[in-house]
């Protein structure tokens, strides 16, 4: 009974040495395993290492490495600026083997990863318990003067594929607006070289993946000097649009002449610096042709007596005359105010009225042969008399001619060499010559004028001087003519005293000689020019 008691304890004893002997044999196997495992993680990374972007789990320094050094010869730098035209645009690439770029350390630094992991954890790494993350800068070299030539070389930085900037500036006048605009500066892709070599020897260069160098933040360009923004342009454009809103009519002698912005433009030239100046000759020669059109002084009119007769009366001292200096500083002042409305020119003379026939429907009509006068108003006569003219027989003829009261004034005295003679109504019209009333004669009309004339004026009854005084007025038309040359008799007989003439009581006066200085301003003189 013994005997197989003990053999069973026999058996469990085996048995259990088995057991435990097997136990160490697999465990010793595991660790054995374990060991030679991490024992390979001294030459391999651990499983989820990552050194940069490059999944390292089982590579070798080396391998790693060659990827890396593989990035390094794969690094560009693209870089943007403008095409002609000024557009922001790619213009090229450098690349690793255009500026000699190289890793010089990526082995000694990948080895220092592998050195700084814990190989006994690889199980941890191994399940996804556990990861390493690693950041590697590796160091390179490269030829900064390769990367100033590479980008130099470029067809784009060529003189002749430059487009060079232009400044803003103010357009052409423009008729359907009839404004000035300003027309924007354009870039171009002009730039210092100077100032490019300098950014192309500071430009980082990560020596890894792609950088970009975008010229156009940088000041590389030469940039227009003036751009619409500009102040003084803005002001420039002010002025021109300014002038080219006037819109003027002057009302000259026989048209509306019409000064607009079309007419302006014509007249405005600008600076190189887009200064807008007036042409003053243009305006002046522009002033000298509507003068000329328009001017009547002096000139010949054809007028229609009372008889009917159509003759031609020269223009002596009457008619329109346009004083061209101050027209044109006037003009020039109304364009660089802008000035819009109804003006009209400065004349130095001015006739009564406007139009071919400037004498018009009011006038006063002196038939020197007839030796009558006609006072015209609205067409119509509404005082007509005889009058007495100058002496012809002692060549103190009164002129023929068209000419303009120069005044009238009442009351005065004429001064004569010797004598001076009162006259009620005094109204000059060619110089000292005029009409007024001849109290002292007793007789008018006929030919008295030929042997016992005045000395040039034309003298009126009292009631008739009286009537014309009334209705003329400064500028008033005075038309003189003769239809018959005078000539005095030879030997005239001598002149019988009318009963009722005052030359009776007291010796008449052969005529008038100048004016006593009337309380108005002298005639104005002939102009010179």
């Amino acid at each position: 009974m013994s005997s197989e008691n003990e053999t069973k304890g026999t058996r469990k004893s085996r048995l259990k040495g088995v057991l435990i002997g097997s136990l160490m044999a697999a465990v010793l196997i595991l660790a054995g395993a374990y060991l030679w495992e991490a024992n390979r993680y001294r030459e391999l990374f651990l499983p989820g290492t990552m050194i940069g972007d490059v999944n390292a789990s089982g590579m070798t320094p080396a391998q790693v490495t060659r990827i890396l050094d593989a990035e390094g010869e794969a690094y560009e730098m693209d870089v943007y600026g403008r095409d002609r035209d000024g557009i922001v645009t790619f213009l090229g690439s450098v690349g690793a083997k255009d500026i000699g770029l190289t890793y010089v350390d990526t082995l000694d630094q990948t080895t220092q990863v592998l050195n700084g992991q814990n190989i006994y954890f690889w199980p941890l790494y191994r399940l996804g318990f556990r990861d390493h993350f690693a950041r590697i800068t590796p160091n390179y070299v490269f030829s900064r003067e390769d990367l100033v030539k590479t980008v130099m070389s470029w067809d784009v930085f060529h003189i002749d594929n430059m487009s060079y900037p232009e400044n803003a500036r103010i357009s052409d006048f423009d008729p359907a607006t009839e404004r000035y605009s300003i027309v924007d500066a354009t870039v171009g892709n002009s730039v210092n070289k100077q100032k490019l070599r300098a950014i192309l020897r500071e430009v980082p260069v990560s020596g890894a993946g792609k950088d970009e160098l975008r010229l156009e933040e940088t000041d590389v360009y030469v940039e227009p000097a003036v751009t619409a923004e500009n102040a003084k342009l803005q002001g420039y454009l002010e002025t021109a649009n300014r002038w080219v809103s006037t819109n003027l009519v002057y009302e000259w002698n026989k048209e509306d002449v019409h000064i607009g912005a079309k007419q302006v433009s014509e007249w405005i030239t600008f600076s190189e610096n887009f200064r807008p100046q007036l042409e003053e000759e243009a305006v002046a020669e522009f002033v000298a042709q509507e003068a000329e059109k328009n001017n009547t002084f002096g000139s010949k009119r054809d007028f229609t007596t009372t008889e009917g007769e159509t003759i031609q009366v020269p223009g002596n001292g009457y008619g329109w005359r346009t004083n061209r200096d101050e027209t044109t500083a006037q003009l020039l002042s109304d364009i660089r105010e802008g000035k819009t409305g109804i003006s009209e020119p400065v004349f130095t003379y001015r006739a009564y009225a406007k139009g071919k026939s400037d004498i018009g429907d009011s006038y006063v009509e002196i038939d020197l042969t007839a030796q009558h006068v006609y006072l015209y108003v609205d067409g119509e006569i509404v005082v007509e008399s005889d009058c007495v003219s100058g002496k012809v027989s002692n060549g103190n003829t009164t002129p023929g001619g068209l000419y303009g009261i120069t005044y009238k004034t009442k009351d005065t005295y004429l001064r004569g060499e010797g004598y001076v003679s009162h006259v009620n109504y005094w109204m000059p019209f060619n110089g000292n010559i005029g009409m007024h009333d001849a109290t002292w004669r007793g007789s008018f009309g006929g030919k008295i004028f030929l042997t016992s004339g005045s000395h040039g004026c034309v003298n009126l009854p009292l009631k008739r001087a009286a009537e014309i005084y009334e209705y003329v007025e400064k500028g008033f038309p005075v038309v003189c003519y003769y239809t018959e040359t005078p000539v005095a008799p030879v030997a005239p007989p001598p002149e019988i005293p009318d009963e009722t003439d005052e030359t009776q009581t007291a010796p008449a006066p052969e005529g008038e000689a100048a004016p006593a200085p009337a309380p108005e301003p002298a005639p104005e003189p002939a102009p010179t020019t």
